[in-house]
């Protein structure tokens, strides 16, 4: 529990010695200080009551009641006027209380995520005022409450329904889109939320729309996944301010040629942990990119028209595909950050190809960045360590593994004993005609469905792919035996 205050009486010298009170009790005993305090946190304090105080702090501007055991708040509440901030956040709420609904019109900013209410359909007293709404992970909201289109709703500018089912029921605006969040709304979060394309109709309504979040966050829950195969997502509109569009782990496998026309504006784009194999030539229309995640992907290449990114400042492309060193990179002038970190790159690139680049990652290739001169390694250790502290994933020092494998392979080009032996031996059982164990070739009807192993394992392109290389190796080795 922390607390803030705004106080010039003359016992504040000695409570500025223990700026934090961990308890409530100590902190109702401070009477002297109560009357100018301004931002109060009682998070995490396991309280099932509010306390009484609380209501008489006149100057009261933030109040912090996240993750505590909080059913509901005193109707007295409404005599804080002042108060902007509720933060109300991992408690028990089954319902918006009473006191936001009938009064507190300071409100600005009002979270209620991690709750378990099932309703939010009554206007509340502040909406006129309110900025930023969060009632996400509230799992049994299964409707968009008609009042954000309002003529009351004029200022609400963030919306989080992350994890929530609003998206199955969204009301009919009888207002025609003209008011509410289809004037004033700028951030929208929709992060699992069921939503496909068809559920996401009334986004271009949203006028002003500046950031969309449409990512599965969580991989577990798979009953709120969205599941996108597509760029753009609002097929034949506009979205003439959008200049933030994030689709993490959506299952998209290909990016809209439309994507221009679209989404014109858009600066910061984050496609990553998806299944893109290729990258349309019409991203390169998109001339206001600045940042570009396109991470945990199986991109094989950077087409030649992304010269024409010249604002583009940040090129995020770590754990794909790549084999060779996109050359575009030369022309992007404006490049600072560049992630190739774990591809399947084979040479090394020429050194110092982007003088702006401040970040760089080469590590986990196929080649080793060990074959640079002394200089060029003090120099690429700098950018590496630029980038690595930017970051807080673990990562690793060197070449990959596949290196490895492609070694084995050159020196097994050469005919194998061991394997010379197998095939002698399977030759042999040809020539003579002898009927392999028919077990392996049962008709579909004599199948022992009940053999099979469930599992629950993800599949990882990474190592199906080495998987795919080792088989390559063996079946190379048998055709040279033969």
């Amino acid at each position: 529990m922390e607390v803030s205050r705004g106080c010039s009486c003359s016992c504040c010298d000695q409570c500025m010695q223990h700026p934090a009170f961990h308890t409530i009790q100590k902190l109702s005993n401070i009477n002297t200080c109560l009357d100018r305090l301004t931002t109060l946190d009682i998070s995490a304090s396991s309280i099932c009551e509010v306390p009484e105080f609380i209501v008489n702090l006149e100057n009261i501007i933030k109040l912090d009641l996240s993750s505590n055991e909080l059913e509901t708040l005193p109707l007295s509440f409404i005599n804080c006027q002042n108060l902007t901030d509720l933060i109300l956040s991992h408690n028990k709420f089954s319902q918006v209380p009473q006191c936001i609904i009938n009064g507190m019109h300071s409100l600005k900013i009002l979270d209620l995520s991690h709750n378990q209410l099932s309703d939010i359909s009554i206007k509340p007293f502040c909406v006129q005022r309110l900025l930023s709404l969060n009632i996400s992970n509230n799992l049994k909201l299964d409707r968009l409450p008609q009042w954000l289109w309002s003529v009351e709703c004029n200022s609400l500018e963030s919306l989080d329904i992350s994890f929530t089912n609003c998206l199955d029921n969204i009301a009919v605006d009888p207002y025609l889109n003209m008011y509410g969040i289809g004037n004033n709304l700028k951030y929208l979060d929709l992060s699992n939320t069921n939503s496909d394309v068809q559920k996401l109709d009334f986004i271009k309504h949203l006028k002003n729309l500046r950031n969309l979040v449409l990512d599965n966050k969580d991989t577990m829950i798979k009953k709120y996944r969205n599941y996108f195969c597509d760029v753009p997502l609002v097929f034949n509109y506009r979205f003439k301010f959008i200049d933030s569009l994030s689709m993490i782990n959506v299952d998209l496998s290909s990016i809209g040629k439309l994507v221009y026309f679209s989404l014109p504006s858009i600066r910061f784009l984050n496609l990553s942990n998806n299944s893109i194999v290729l990258l349309p030539d019409s991203l390169s229309e998109l001339t206001n990119l600045e940042v570009c995640d396109f991470s945990n992907n199986q991109i094989l290449t950077i087409p030649k028209s992304f010269r024409s990114l010249k604002n583009l400042k940040s090129l995020i492309l770590n754990n794909n595909w790549m084999s060779a060193f996109p050359k575009i990179i030369e022309d992007l002038s404006n490049l600072e950050v560049l992630d190739l970190y774990s591809n399947k790159l084979e040479i090394s690139p020429t050194w110092n190809i982007n003088s702006n680049i401040k970040l760089l990652d080469l590590e986990q290739n196929i080649f080793s960045t060990e074959v640079y001169d002394v200089d060029i390694k003090i120099n690429y250790s700098k950018l590496l360590k630029n980038l690595r502290s930017s970051i807080t994933e673990s990562r690793a020092i060197g070449p990959s593994c596949v290196e490895e494998l492609n070694y084995i392979e050159s020196e097994s080009d050469g005919s194998s004993s061991h394997w010379s032996s197998l095939s002698h031996c399977s030759s042999e059982h040809n020539i003579h005609g002898e009927i392999e164990d028919d077990t392996h070739f049962k008709r579909e009807e004599f199948w022992d469905c009940d053999s099979y192993a469930f599992t629950t394992d993800l599949f990882d392109p990474k190592s199906y792919y080495f998987y795919l290389l080792v088989v390559k190796f063996y079946i190379k080795i048998f055709v040279y035996i033969l």
